[in-house]
C-alpha cells in the first residue's frame, strides 16, 4: 500500500479514530534514546540528593504561578458555550475524548497567559491560538490586562463569524 492510499483511507476515518491514529503515530516517533535516558536518570538522582541535603534553593508553586500567570483569562458567554459544545461532541465520538480536548484548550490558555503577544494577529484587536491536536483555535483579545476568549472556533466554520464579539 502506498502513502497516497494510506492517506485516503485515514481521511475516511471518523474524527475520533483519526485523532487516535495521530496519537499512535506520534508515540511511535517518541522512542527514548537510552544514552540520554541514562544521563537524565543520573542528573535526576544528583538533583534529588542535593534537595535532600538542602544544597538547592526552592520556590513555592504559588510563587511560580504568580510569576508566570500574570494575566487573568475569561471566556465570554458565546465562547464558553462553544467550548461546552465541542467537549460534548468529542465525548459522544469517544468516551474521554472531550476531556482530552479540554486539556488541550487549558494547555493553550496557559501558553496564552504566559505569552499573550506571541500568537498571530487575526484582526487589529484579536489573536488566534491554534490547538495542536484538534481542528480548533481560540480567538482572544487583551483588554485592561485581562485576556478574553472570544471564540472557540472550528477550522472549517465560517471565518470571522465571531467578529461582532470583539471588545471596543
Amino acid at each position: 500500500m502506498d502513502k497516497k492510499s494510506v492517506l485516503e483511507r485515514a481521511l475516511k476515518l471518523r474524527p475520533a479514530e483519526r485523532l487516535e491514529l495521530i496519537e499512535r503515530l506520534t508515540q511511535s516517533l517518541d522512542k527514548p534514546d537510552e544514552e540520554i535516558e541514562q544521563i537524565w536518570s543520573e542528573e535526576a538522582e544528583k538533583r534529588y540528593q542535593a534537595l535532600k541535603e538542602d544544597k538547592v534553593d526552592t520556590t513555592s508553586l504559588d510563587k511560580i504561578i504568580k510569576r508566570y500567570k500574570w494575566m487573568n483569562v475569561e471566556f465570554i458567554e458565546p465562547a464558553s458555550i462553544e467550548l461546552d459544545d465541542a467537549i460534548q461532541y468529542y465525548n459522544l465520538q469517544s468516551e474521554g475524548l472531550g476531556d482530552k480536548f479540554l486539556d488541550e484548550v487549558l494547555e493553550t490558555i496557559d501558553l496564552i497567559s504566559i505569552y499573550p503577544e506571541s500568537w498571530s494577529k487575526e484582526t487589529n484587536n484579536t489573536r488566534k491560538a491554534v490547538l495542536r491536536k484538534y481542528p480548533f483555535y481560540l480567538i482572544y483579545t487583551i483588554h485592561d490586562e485581562k485576556i478574553y476568549i472570544l471564540a472557540v472556533a472550528h477550522h472549517h466554520r465560517k471565518p470571522e463569524y465571531w467578529i461582532d464579539r470583539v471588545l471596543d
